[in-house]
């Protein structure tokens, strides 16, 4: 290692002990979750969002809101609902106590909506309408919105959204999230209910649980930059070629018109070919995310090298919502019963490094 990477790497290391602090503060509130913790440090370095979906009451609006207070970014909330309208999250033209205002707007002057902030709780997010969950295609993907006057605004950097979903199958008044929608979240995270030694913990400080508003806020704007700064320098995506090919590998293998004839094990023992199992695949910017996640992972890991360990790490939680599976394929009382988990653990399984 030379002399120039070993100082960037001190540097991380010293800025690694914020991060360390943050999730310490984020445990006092939440109890049990220190996996989901860990993902959403990778998708705040990642440059990405996260969504994390569970039954109600299993703390994920609070895990969100948790993580916005101690990251010291401004934060915004968004509470999906049926009546939720573009307006409401872009922000809307109003009469302008501006003079300068331009005439073109019929002096109207813009006033900014919450997608403005640099972190932005969507809770509850298929709740919202579609035409509303549409507003943030444009802003996740390319960090600028179009307003109803057609101008063109940047948002912040950094700029992350922070999402929560309840299962479809138990909540009326739902609309999935679109495949375009759920593409633009780098992780997605089933969260589970806790073992019973920490729900035991969950009950016990109930009297004297901190409020999340009360955290300390551990990271800045400024630290944040910095770190992705150095996971760029430290882990330069043209150094882990046999990475790429892994991630490349692994990508493609969901694709049917690759991988048709592929054999697939359900949980019920039986094999059935890839074809009949995956409607549609993962796509090049499923690539992209899953190499960026896994730096990022091996950075927080603090380990000098990223390899097929950390894209195995990420690989269900950037791959699991971008995996379509044929109707019959998913059911499991009439069919085998697979789930997108278990078609990227079977595929991970099958596929080596090369």
């Amino acid at each position: 290692m030379d002399s120039e990477k070993s100082e960037l790497w001190a540097e991380a290391n010293e800025l690694l002990m914020y991060v360390q602090k943050a999730k310490s503060e984020i445990k006092r509130v939440i109890v049990g979750m220190d996996e989901a913790i860990h993902l959403l440090f990778v998708a705040l370095l990642a440059r990405g969002h996260a969504i994390a979906e569970s039954t109600p009451g299993q703390a994920k609006t609070k895990l969100m809101k948790a993580m916005a207070a101690v990251s010291g970014l401004n934060y915004g909330r968004v509470q999906g609902n049926p009546g939720l309208t573009p307006d409401d999250i872009l922000g809307q033209y109003l009469p302008g106590l501006d003079d300068m205002v331009n005439k073109y707007r019929g002096g109207l002057q813009f006033f900014r909506g919450p997608i403005f902030n640099e972190e932005v709780l969507w809770d509850e997010s298929n709740r919202t309408s579609p035409k509303t969950q549409a507003v943030f295609l444009q802003g996740m993907e390319e960090y600028e919105i179009t307003t109803a006057y057609g101008e063109l605004m940047k948002l912040s950097n950094p700029f992350m959204v922070l999402a929560t979903q309840n299962p479809q199958e138990i909540m009326q008044g739902t609309y999935p999230l679109t495949e375009a929608n759920l593409d633009r979240f780098l992780i997605s995270m089933p969260l589970s209910y806790p073992c019973e030694e920490d729900e035991v913990q969950i009950v016990l400080q109930d009297d004297d649980e901190p409020f999340v508003e009360e955290l300390t806020s551990h990271l800045t704007k400024d630290i944040i930059m910095r770190l992705r700064f150095l996971i760029s320098e430290l882990f330069p995506s043209r150094e882990f070629v046999r990475m790429a090919r892994f991630v490349v590998r692994l990508c493609r293998a969901t694709r049917p018109q690759f991988n048709g004839e592929m054999m697939l094990r359900s949980t019920k023992d039986t094999d059935h070919r890839l074809d009949m199992v995956i409607h549609s695949g993962v796509s090049t910017r499923a690539e992209k995310v899953l190499a960026r996640a896994a730096r990022a992972y091996a950075f927080l890991s603090n380990r000098k090298e990223c390899t097929a360990r950390d894209v195995q790490a990420m690989a269900p939680y950037v791959l699991r919502h971008r995996i379509a599976l044929m109707p019959r394929a998913s059911n499991d009382r009439n069919g085998p019963g697979f789930t997108p988990e278990q078609v990227v653990s079977e595929l991970l399984r099958q596929i080596s490094e090369i």
